[in-house]
């Protein structure tokens, strides 16, 4: 009797953590000194620069490129596995983008999210507060407009971070690892008998 009041409260324990981190949504800090008059794609060291600038630090670092997605194609670039992407449009060409972690753990550290617009602009977003809990990164082409005074459309939106790796653990040790968690729940067992 004990043992299936343990399990449903694990259960219902479990789903309610899976469907809380599921409605979290991040939103960016849009940065100021933007948008960049560019016409091409931006360099790696461009980027830094524009960020160290943004931040007021000259030795601020980035990371690397971690994602990049272009909604005209649907093409991924970089580590393709970390997100899920999607983009409404809605008045005067507001687009947003919806990055939807997809990477399980460990989750990497975000730093910068650039978005480029399909001629001469981009935007960076401040990301460093970010955490797996958010199930969602919405970032939209705020600042970028048209000739026809409409938000320019996006081109592509790159993340920027680091990501740390992650170990197996060998085989010896995983059998140790669940020799004890069989005992602890043995043990669990008899004394709630």
């Amino acid at each position: 009797m004990h043992m299936k009041l343990i399990t449903a409260a694990i259960a219902t324990l479990t789903l309610g953590f899976a469907l809380s981190a599921s409605a979290l949504n991040y939103t960016p800090t849009f940065l100021p000194n933007n948008p960049i008059v560019q016409a091409s794609n931006p360099t790696d060291a461009e980027v830094l620069a524009a960020w160290q600038a943004a931040l007021g630090d000259p030795t601020a670092t980035i990371g690397s490129l971690l994602y990049k997605w272009t909604p005209s194609t649907g093409a991924e670039e970089g580590n393709t596995g970390l997100f899920s992407s999607s983009m409404t449009t809605g008045l005067q060409n507001l687009q947003s983008v919806d990055l939807n972690y997809t990477g399980g753990a460990p989750a990497p550290t975000l730093t910068a999210i650039y978005v480029k617009d399909g001629r001469a602009g981009w935007t960076l977003w401040d990301a460093r507060t970010w955490n797996s809990t958010f199930s969602d990164i919405l970032v939209d082409n705020q600042g970028l407009w048209n000739n026809a005074n409409n938000m320019a459309d996006i081109s592509h939106v790159a993340v920027f971070g680091v990501r740390e790796s992650t170990s197996v653990p060998d085989g010896s040790s995983a059998l140790m690892l669940l020799s004890v968690s069989l005992i602890g729940l043995e043990t669990l067992r008899r004394k709630l008998a």
